[in-house]
């Protein structure tokens, strides 16, 4: 709740994510820039990579780890009328 209040404008961060040769994250790292909410949201945001699945990079049939920067958008909820 007080990161929702905090949060009153659209936010952007990035997540450095290690992608195993499966496809399964093997880490998550916040690419922090910013104050106290960037921080919050990219802590957050690498929480909910490690959560992900990829389908794995190849080099010609080959499966091979990879590393990508993902980006998350948090926007402030509407209120309701």
């Amino acid at each position: 709740d007080n990161v929702k209040a905090m949060l009153t404008s659209r936010a952007s961060v990035k997540v450095r994510v290690q992608v195993d040769a499966s496809g399964r994250v093997t880490g998550a790292d916040p690419i922090v820039t910013g104050g106290s909410l960037e921080r919050i949201l990219s802590t957050a945001a690498a929480s909910a990579a490690k959560m992900w699945v990829f389908q794995p990079a190849t080099e010609g049939d080959r499966r091979v780890p990879s590393e990508l920067t993902v980006e998350f958008t948090f926007v402030p909820e509407t209120k309701k009328r």
